[in-house]
Order: structure tokens, then C-alpha cells, then sequence
């Protein structure tokens, strides 16, 4: 992988030498599900669940789609619930869907969120029991923490440096 220095974020490709899912290639910020099997990315045919360490395709989170150009990433963030149930991706803008896989080659759309900050979501990362997602959006400037059952924000932060693109949760 390359990434780039500022950010971290992956800017290669991977070739997986499989073209049956859009080229066999991926773009943006690959997430390794928590027991470290199972691969989401995102190619031409959306956000794909792949086994790790092979081109073996498990599945496709339905209603994603591919990115709109060669070198566009659709997706800035994607992550796995601490039990690997469920994924969640930012849904290309300010929206965040989360699907239930607990069968990956049938993952299922449960809920759709809309953080409270109108901006692009940045990053998106599960808390450690699973229940609340924190969401970075508004291009940096504002963090808040979800319920991802229900989808209700509970609480919301101002960042003082919009040029956050990226955190961690412990």
C-alpha cells in the first residue's frame, strides 16, 4: 500500500487479480474485520467483504456503489463493529449506513444515520461495546457520538482544528 504522509490514508491500489467485482482492484482505506478474516474495501461495484489474505469475494454491502471516477474515492470511511456484526461506511457524503453482518455473504441494511453536522463525514469508528458510533464530519470540525440502534445523536463536539480527518476510540 501507499499512503499519504499527512493523513494516513491508503492511496495504492490493491490488484487482487480477480475481475469478476469491477477490475479486481481497490481504492480508498481497506477495514480488516476485528478477528482479522474478513476485508471491507471498496471497488467499482461498491463496498466489498473479501477474505483476507485472498481474493475470495464474500459479499457486497447492498446499495454501494463504486467510485465515480478512476481515481475518486466514493467512500472516506468504513469500519466493523468490535464483534464483527455489523459495518458501517459513510454513504459517500453525510450519511452513515450500517448493515448487519453476521452472515457476510447476505449483509442486510439496518439503519441509515444522518449525524446532527451537515458535512461530509470524515471517519467513523464503532466504541468498544459496539452500541454508539463516533462520527467525525462537517470536514473535520465537529465529532459526535451516535446510538446505532436507534440512530439518535448524544452528544456532539466543536473541534477547534477542522484539519482532523481521522481518530481512534479506546
Amino acid at each position: 500500500f501507499r499512503s499519504d504522509p499527512v493523513t494516513g490514508r491508503v492511496t495504492a491500489r490493491l490488484d487482487t487479480g480477480d475481475d469478476q467485482y469491477g477490475g479486481g482492484t481497490f481504492e480508498g482505506t481497506p477495514a480488516p474485520s476485528p478477528d482479522g478474516r474478513l476485508i471491507l474495501h471498496e471497488n467499482a461495484s461498491g463496498v466489498l467483504i473479501e477474505r483476507a489474505g485472498s481474493d475470495q469475494h464474500i459479499g457486497v454491502l447492498p446499495g454501494t456503489k463504486g467510485p465515480t471516477s478512476h481515481d475518486a474515492s466514493y467512500y472516506s470511511a468504513l469500519a466493523w463493529s468490535p464483534t464483527g456484526s455489523f459495518a458501517a461506511a459513510d454513504a459517500g457524503g453525510s450519511t452513515v449506513d450500517v448493515w448487519n453482518t453476521t452472515d457476510p455473504q447476505r449483509p442486510v441494511l439496518v439503519r441509515q444515520i444522518k449525524p446532527p453536522d451537515t458535512g461530509l463525514v470524515e471517519d467513523l469508528r464503532f466504541t468498544a461495546d459496539g452500541r454508539d458510533l463516533i462520527v467525525l464530519s462537517g470536514s473535520g470540525s465537529t465529532l459526535s457520538r451516535i446510538s446505532a440502534s436507534s440512530g439518535e445523536p448524544l452528544w456532539t463536539r466543536s473541534i477547534a482544528n477542522p484539519s482532523l480527518r481521522q481518530f481512534a476510540v479506546s
